[in-house]
């Protein structure tokens, strides 16, 4: 098992708050994916995964709560261990530290809102759930 901890996404960063999961439990990632995109005091930033591996659990939630750098966030399966995970019992095997919703997805499909959007939503106290596009396409600053 790999444990994937909070990196250090600047010099000065302690600690950040996870904003949201891009992966699940059962997910191949490769080194270079973007799985997460965590908050930090200049914004939110994507954050990559380092191994190529399966995503066998996620350690926290998505929250407001600040997590210190380091601190394990998921758990990870080398690609040659093809053990299935049963996604239920991947999200109940651990606490969670904190929760959150996360972005739901619409019947049309996922709609992903980019990392400055999300934080503005955030910041205006906006229901990203509720945001729709008045022109189509994707959510933008003058929807939030």
């Amino acid at each position: 098992m790999i444990e994937y901890t909070l990196p250090s996404l600047g010099a000065d960063m302690d600690e950040g708050i996870l904003v949201a999961w891009l992966v699940a439990p059962g997910d191949a990632v490769e080194r270079g994916q973007v799985v997460a995109e965590v908050e930090t005091d200049k914004g939110i930033i994507e954050v990559e995964c380092w191994e190529d591996a399966y995503v066998d659990r996620l350690l926290i939630d998505p929250s407001s709560t600040k997590i210190s750098v380091g601190t394990p966030i998921a758990l990870l399966r080398p690609l040659d261990e093809s053990v299935p995970v049963d996604r239920t019992a991947a999200r109940a095997a651990e606490p969670v530290i904190a929760t959150a919703p996360v972005e739901k997805t619409s019947a049309a499909g996922a709609r992903r809102l980019s990392p400055p959007i999300r934080h503005l939503a955030h910041e205006l106290g906006v229901d990203v759930d509720r945001l729709v596009p008045v022109q189509g396409g994707e959510v933008t600053r003058e929807d939030v």
